[in-house]
């Protein structure tokens, strides 16, 4: 989740830098650090060095330029040409990622590290009480056939483990719900209605983004409700992205605490909100 956090920060200040230009962003940016070391030192550190080093500068550039500039021949113009356009693919590559790249990749990988907690989560409720699978026998007398035991070997308990993580997804919130209430005694895994509500609509960002390209369709804007029009690209927000990761990371931490609570005997009464 972290990682995802940190695209969303990234994009931030990468389409500030595009939009602002490298002169005006470097600048602001160094002003801002320049402001918190003038207030530390009680003067103003760049006017003081200012004066000294433009003067220097413009000294020594005068001697080192040449007063008419040089030739070319066409060789070394070609060679010259071919080394200014490999190293302008990094700002090429930089200015591609305009707009919101890196936050439709956050919204991925904070959608994928939540999926992975479930799934890890299930699989190790399952591996410390391996009792619990008796609870799920007329699914697994029903579903789990040859085809799907026997990459597993002797590992009974495995495949029988993988074919319910398969069957009941974690994007799939009504199954998940399904799946901890007969597992533990958390009758709603999600709390209640709004944070449900909150979680399907950000994996649904999630879904348009990875298997629509980013366009919008009707279910999109029925689970969202967005009014963008069918077939535009999903609009994000650097706030939006923040938000819905610190949402699901709140979510995760007070789901694990209240598992662990349970472990111990001591459940709270109040499910996670």
């Amino acid at each position: 989740m972290l990682k995802a956090q940190a695209l969303a920060t990234t994009q931030q200040y990468l389409n500030r830098l595009l939009n602002e230009g490298p002169d005006r962003f470097v600048e602001t940016y160094l002003g801002e650090w320049m402001a918190i070391a003038n207030d530390m030192l009680g003067f103003d550190l760049m006017a003081e060095m200012r004066g000294s080093i433009m003067s220097y500068m413009e000294k020594q550039l005068a001697k080192r330029l040449p007063k008419v500039p040089p030739k070319l021949d066409e060789k070394k113009a070609k060679e010259l040409s071919e080394k200014a356009t490999k190293l302008a693919e990094p700002i090429l590559a930089v200015i591609n990622l305009r707009g919101q790249t890196l936050l439709e990749q956050a919204v991925v990988l904070g959608v994928t590290a939540y999926e992975a907690y479930i799934t890890d989560t299930i699989d190790a409720l399952f591996r410390l009480n391996p009792r619990l699978l008796d609870k799920f026998t007329n699914e697994l007398n029903k579903g789990l056939k040859w085809s799907g035991i026997s990459r597993h070997g002797k590992d009974a308990q495995e495949a029988a483990r993988a074919f319910l993580i398969q069957k009941h997804k974690p994007l799939e919130l009504g199954a998940t719900k399904t799946l901890f209430a007969r597992l533990t005694k958390i009758e709603n895994v999600f709390g209640n209605d709004e944070t449900e509500r909150m979680l399907r609509r950000f994996i649904e960002y999630r879904h348009v983004i990875v298997h629509r390209a980013g366009k919008v369709d009707r279910k999109f804007r029925e689970v969202t409700g967005s009014r963008q029009g069918l077939e535009t690209y999903v609009e994000l927000t650097t706030t939006f992205v923040s938000e819905g990761l610190d949402f699901l990371s709140g979510f995760v931490a007070r789901l694990q605490a209240r598992i662990e609570a349970l472990g111990r005997g001591t459940a709270e009464s109040e499910p996670p909100q």
